[in-house]
């Protein structure tokens, strides 16, 4: 008697890569404002879990998820309440045909006040004490000589006050 031994083999049809992207927005941030994180997984997969995953200054992780869009994308938006070096990344595990990615890390910095902003801020506010005062200095001006009475005529001279001779 002839015995075969067949084993059964479970075939699976090839994972679908994916790539995911994220980027920050903006990446110079004043404590207490909104990061925004905008993203995409391609080819296009909806209603896919997303993590992001913040490190903080102190190399504390920090994760949000949301879900992807009908066309791919995500979005969150955080408000930030440390200063520091701030990273975050984008990640998706995968759902069958499709394979998991994850995204380079951004970088975004958090301070108390933005450089450029505080700068233009002074800057301003230096012009218009400038003009401020340089009006008030021309009206101070124009409303000194409007008062200033132009000098009587001279007396008549005893010669003009003879009468002329008829």
């Amino acid at each position: 008697m002839i015995r075969a031994v067949v084993e059964r083999a479970e075939i699976q049809p090839p994972w679908v890569s994916t790539t995911i992207t994220c980027s920050a927005s903006p990446t110079a941030i004043t404590l207490g404002n909104s990061l925004t994180v905008n993203g995409m997984i391609s080819p296009t997969v909806s209603g896919a879990t997303v993590t992001l995953t913040y490190t903080k200054p102190d190399a504390t992780i920090l994760t949000r998820t949301v879900t992807s869009e009908t066309n791919g994308s995500f979005h969150d938006a955080y408000a930030l309440k440390i200063e520091g070096s701030w990273n975050v990344k984008a990640s998706w595990e995968g759902d069958f045909p499709y394979a998991g990615a994850t995204s380079s890390s951004v970088s975004f910095t958090v301070s108390k006040t933005t450089t450029s902003t505080g700068t233009n801020l002074a800057t301003g506010a230096a012009v218009l004490i400038i003009l401020a005062v340089a009006v008030a200095g021309g009206i101070f001006y124009i409303g000194k000589r409007r008062k200033t009475k132009p000098p009587a005529p001279p007396p008549p001279s005893p010669a003009s006050q003879t009468a002329a001779p008829q």
